[in-house]
């Protein structure tokens, strides 16, 4: 999951005893999916590096892990 470091949806999410990546911008966050799938990704349309709609394009050339964006955009 991308995310800043006080998202109250991580936050939330470990609270709940979900184990949560974070990353800090859309590039190092494809990386880390491709390397480490998780069950769900969620992410914003809007990051640094790479947004969202291509970091899908390209996640979905070679994963097909279910995504959920959450986004203010």
């Amino acid at each position: 999951m991308f995310r800043p470091k006080s998202s109250s949806i991580s936050s939330s999410l470990e609270a709940e005893g979900y184990k949560v990546e974070t990353y800090t911008d859309g590039a190092s966050a494809l990386d880390g999916l491709l390397a480490r799938p998780p069950q769900l990704a969620i992410f914003d349309i809007k990051m640094p590096r790479m947004d969202g709609m291509e970091m899908l394009r390209r996640l979905r050339q070679k994963s097909d892990i279910p995504v959920i964006f959450l986004t203010s955009k």
